[in-house]
């Protein structure tokens, strides 16, 4: 090899490397980076380090760990989002990358992001779902979103699934104490304090919790619980200090200052010395003595409730005064000192309940009532009863939280089954609960007490159509639409479900049904958009075209400006196989809207297929007036180029498929059939050496069997000059033996001109007594497109070989499967001439050529007749066989018939076959057998045996 073609090869290699070597030494560099970003992280160097990585990034976008630390180094210096961003791609290369849901949920928590925080934990959890620390988050998250029910039953499951964990039990400890939290936020104390309770019952040693409760149960005692127990205590120990200096305070918080002074007095006897109760002797005296100088009536009745808390008169008039003044705390105060005494006064409750009304404590005052229920109480007491718990139901509603507004419904409708307020309720706090099908039934149950109530047969629908029961929604809007036909809301409900139940039986593959749907729709509301489209929609893909385009025709008078219908109408149309129509529509629309590429490809596709039916049909004047359309907005339309090319080329337009296929050769120039047909219009406009020029293109470019083919038919068909050689061997046998032998040579030579050619051959022919000499000229031409004639004129020695042939036919192409030739001849050879005329015909079948001719021969003034008939099949187009039969001897068969003199007027038989194969289309072989019987004498008969072989070549 070569120095200088060892180097190309170099170049050439290194080329094609060149992409990989640039991708590999990014690699190198971006593992460098983040080598270097890793060791400044672990030096404190954050900001650099961010700085590496992000470069190394830059460099290879692949690189996971370079990413997974950023991500770490963004939160590190409080770049959430870049973090989160930097996270997510990651997993969606990694979905599994478990540090990366760590840093991803802290992002989110620092960024208040909550809900996505606790959707990266359910991530996490699809791929851990055992992890006990994504567990715990999840459980922290959902507290932090107040879902507390979800916590509850999530916490739960984890307590199952972790017996025994102490981290767990702290985890889920904490959430109750966050519910706690919430309950005591939104004053609900019997809540929290179950809350605080649940949580110590976890964690025991949990003081915050521990101080919380006890907190809130010391504001939930009043003065008279205090006291009580501040007595018990001193019953058990009268000088205790600290119990003497509690009830000092509760006397002196409640302005009961004679006793408070008594206390002080006895505390004075036991410890004299004190300067806390001297200081405070002092002061009690003082208080004293301004609360009595300006005491008013308010004072002296409370005074009296605080001896006696029953008395009726006292609190009567206390409570009026204190409502009076606003004041419904103190109110409160003294209605609860009551019912510690009476807990069952149906009058006393009746207070508590109107007071928490009155502040707007519901479930306070829902609790009064409850209470209040279970005594003997009057019809109208019981109505009140039913609105307060009513009341506090709606509260909880507000507040998202359907289980208690479930409870306080249902608690009314105990006391009051056919009250609409709480039957409305438990309607929406099922609904809020998401339990849609107690819903119904609710609404069910509220609708066989008020069957006429619409708002609650509209809410009943709507659940079914939520429900997924679209068919059952649809008979309840068709009930309603019976009774209010002129109720546009209903009629548009019925409407809207009735498309719903189309659409979802078209889901279910219900296609007769959803047509029933659709057309009840139309028959409501005659221009309904939707059912149309759905409609039309559906018997397009259930190949009802015939009425998909009626029904598309009507929404065109409905909407004659409707686009996106015209644009159906097309495609309809198209699949019903009219596709000039389906073109012309798409056409409108894109002179319209010459911009809008579904338009665009509607047209393309239309007139596509019109030219395509046009081609078969035989219009090949319309089928070439689409494609010229369609290249018209798609120049570079591949198929429309060829099928225009196809169309001229039958059309017999050579001229013009060249300069379409050259017009074409701007988009597609290396198209290996676009070359092929440009090769085949050059050989049918005769341009010989242009075709076997790009014939020769061809073949490099696409070394293929077919190509190299085509290349050499070009090849050959360039090659204006022939030689070829040919020998026959020719015996004679009777019954006596072979009588003789013949062999016969011919060298032949042929020019090829433009409009035919012109040949001459040498035959020589040798036996025992001589060698007979004969040179031929033979001259063939075209006279148009379907005429052909040749003319052949020979002279030889008159040895074996006739003195004198000549010969003269003319055939005529009729159609493309027949043809028909005549023709005359003359022969003189010893003392024999010999005038002949000839008829025949041609008929190809498909690789199938049948042909026959029949002979009128004057000979020395005696009349005979001769006929011959061959089959040729074609094996493919480089070889065929052929067979012939003929009977009489036939001027044309002089080359066998040696013996012609005296064959003359003989009854002769002939049975021949043939075989020929060109290669490369420019090297012709040829072999043949024949067989003649011929009757010499009545009891006479003489056989002839022909062999020959031949053998051309062009150049």
């Amino acid at each position: 090899m070569s120095i200088f073609l060892k180097s190309i090869l170099i170049l050439f290699f290194l080329f094609l490397s060149k992409d990989a070597f640039c991708q590999t030494w990014n690699t190198v560099r971006a593992e460098r980076l983040y080598q270097k970003g890793k060791l400044e992280y672990s030096s404190g160097q954050i900001k650099s380090s961010v700085k590496d990585l992000e470069q190394a990034l830059v460099l290879n976008d692949k690189h996971i760990d370079a990413r997974v630390l950023l991500t770490k180094l963004y939160i590190e210096d409080r770049k959430f989002s870049s973090a989160i961003k930097a996270g997510l791609i990651v997993l969606k290369q990694s979905p599994q990358y478990e540090d990366v849901y760590y840093y991803l949920i802290s992002a989110a928590l620092q960024n208040k992001l909550y809900y996505d925080a606790l959707g990266y934990v359910d991530k996490a959890l699809k791929y851990y779902p055992k992890n006990k620390i994504f567990l715990i988050k999840k459980l922290g998250m959902l507290d932090m979103l107040n879902q507390f029910a979800i916590g509850d039953q999530f916490g739960s499951e984890l307590l199952r699934k972790f017996k025994g964990d102490k981290q767990v039990r702290i985890a889920m400890a904490g959430h109750y104490e966050a519910k706690g939290d919430w309950y005591r936020k939104k004053k609900i104390p019997i809540m929290a304090r179950k809350s605080y309770e649940s949580s110590i019952e976890l964690v025991p040693d949990n003081t915050d919790t521990r101080d919380k409760l006890l907190k809130l149960m010391s504001d939930e005692e009043g003065s008279p619980v205090k006291l009580a127990r501040i007595n018990q205590n001193l019953a058990a120990n009268p000088a205790s200090y600290d119990d003497l200096m509690r009830k000092l305070g509760v006397m002196q918080d409640e302005r009961r200052y004679a006793e408070a002074i008594e206390i002080l007095k006895q505390m004075l006897r036991i410890y004299p010395n004190d300067p806390k109760a001297i200081a405070i002797n002092r002061e009690i005296w003082m208080e004293a003595g301004s609360f009595y100088q300006h005491t008013d009536p308010y004072n002296l009745y409370t005074s009296v409730l605080e001896k006696d808390a029953t008395n009726r008169d006292a609190l009567q008039k206390v409570y009026g005064l204190a409502i009076s003044q606003g004041d419904v705390a103190s109110a409160l105060h003294y209605v609860d000192m009551a019912l510690v005494k009476l807990p069952h006064d149906v009058d006393f409750l009746t207070k508590k309940m109107s007071l928490h009304s009155q502040q707007k404590d519901y479930f306070r005052a829902a609790l009064a009532g409850k209470s209040l229920s279970k005594e003997n109480i009057t019809p109208k007491l019981k109505t009140e009863i039913v609105e307060v718990s009513n009341t506090c139901g709606s509260w909880y509603l507000r507040e998202q939280l359907p289980d208690s507004a479930l409870s306080w419904f249902g608690f009314s409708l105990a006391l009051n089954p056919k009250d609409f307020t709480a039957l409305n309720g438990r309607v929406g706090a099922l609904m809020a609960a998401n339990q849609s099908e107690p819903a119904i039934d609710a609404i069910s149950q509220a609708l066989s007490i008020f069957p006429d109530h619409v708002e609650l047969a509209i809410k009943r629908a709507s659940l079914l159509a939520e429900k997924g029961k679209v068919n059952e929604a649809c008979e309840a809007s068709e009930v309603l639409y019976g009774r209010y036909p002129s109720d546009v809301r209903i009629s548009t409900m019925h409407i809207e479900y009735l498309l719903l139940a189309g659409q979802s039986s078209m889901t279910a593959e219900e296609y007769d049904r959803a047509e029933r749907y659709f057309l009840e729709v139309l028959n409501l509301d005659k221009g309904n958009k939707l059912a149309l489209n759905y409609l039309t929609n559906l018997l397009d893909y259930t190949q009802r075209y015939k009425k998909a385009a009626y029904y598309v025709k009507y929404a065109l008078s409905m909407f004659p400006d409707d686009r996106e219908m015209r644009l159906k109408q097309s495609s309809i149309l198209f699949n019903m196989g009219q596709y000039h129509e389906s073109a012309l529509v798409a056409k409108d629309l894109l002179q319209k809207f010459p911009f809008n590429p579904k338009y665009k490809s509607a047209y393309v596709d239309g007139f596509l297929a019109a030219a395509g039916k046009f081609s078969k049909s035989g219009l090949l004047d319309s089928a070439l007036y689409c494609y010229d359309l369609v290249l018209a907005v798609k120049p570079s339309d591949s198929l429309s180029h060829f099928g225009k090319i196809r169309v001229l080329n039958e059309l017999s337009y050579f001229s013009q498929a060249l300069e379409a296929v050259e017009a074409v050769e701007r988009y597609y120039d290396d198209s290996e059939k676009l070359l092929a047909t440009k090769v085949e219009l050059l050989d049918q406009l005769g341009l010989k050496e242009a075709a076997l020029a790009h014939a020769d293109t061809l073949y490099k470019r696409y070394p293929i069997e077919r190509n190299k083919e085509v290349y050499n038919l070009l090849r050959s068909k360039v090659s204006h000059n022939q030689v070829g050689v040919a020998v026959q061997h020719t015996s004679f046998a009777n019954g006596e033996g072979v009588q003789s032998k013949y062999m016969i040579a011919t060298m032949s030579y042929r020019k090829y001109l433009s409009n035919g050619s012109f040949a001459g051959r040498l035959v020589f022919s040798g036996r025992d007594n001589g060698t007979g000499i004969m040179l031929e000229a033979e001259a063939d031409r075209k006279h148009g497109n379907n005429y052909h004639s040749t003319a052949t004129i020979g002279f030889s020695n008159n040895v074996v070989l006739p003195r004198l042939r000549v010969a003269y036919s003319l055939s005529k192409i009729l159609n493309n499967k027949l043809s028909a030739d005549v023709g005359v001849r003359y022969i003189s050879i010893d003392s024999i001439n010999s005038f002949s005329l000839f008829w025949g015909a041609t008929r190809q079948i498909k690789d199938i050529s049948l042909s026959g001719k029949i002979y009128a021969i004057l000979e020395n003034g005696n009349f005979y007749a001769a006929a011959n008939a061959s089959g040729r099949y074609d094996l493919n187009e480089k070889e065929y066989v052929q067979i012939s039969m003929s009977l009489g001897s036939s001027p044309d068969d002089r080359s066998r018939l040696l013996l012609y003199p005296s064959l003359s007027g003989v009854l002769g038989k002939t049975l021949g076959t043939s075989y020929q194969r060109s290669f490369n289309h420019r090297t012709i072989v040829n072999v043949s057998g024949y067989w003649t019987n011929q009757k010499i004498a009545p009891e006479s008969f003489r056989n002839q045996y022909d062999i020959s072989l031949a053998i051309f070549r062009k150049f």
